[in-house]
């Protein structure tokens, strides 16, 4: 889990594949489909930030301008 929390599962080391804020914002949808799957409120809530943090990191990197979503 640890590898996929920061992007290097599945991928060969120096693999750049994907640009940082499309991969950011895969993590983000990652995070809001296991936050639909939490058993608890607290596990939901924990999710949600992850989701956002992980958005605001794609917005942060995106070379073309933000236009991902707020």
């Amino acid at each position: 889990m640890a590898g996929y929390a920061f992007g290097t599962a599945h991928r060969p080391v120096g693999c750049s594949c994907m640009q940082p804020s499309t991969e950011y914002q895969r993590f983000a949808q990652e995070c809001r489909r296991l936050a639909q799957q939490a058993k608890t409120e607290q596990q939901r809530r924990v999710l949600e930030e992850m989701a956002q943090a992980w958005e605001k990191l794609a917005r942060e990197t995106n070379p073309k301008g933000s236009h991902l979503p707020a």
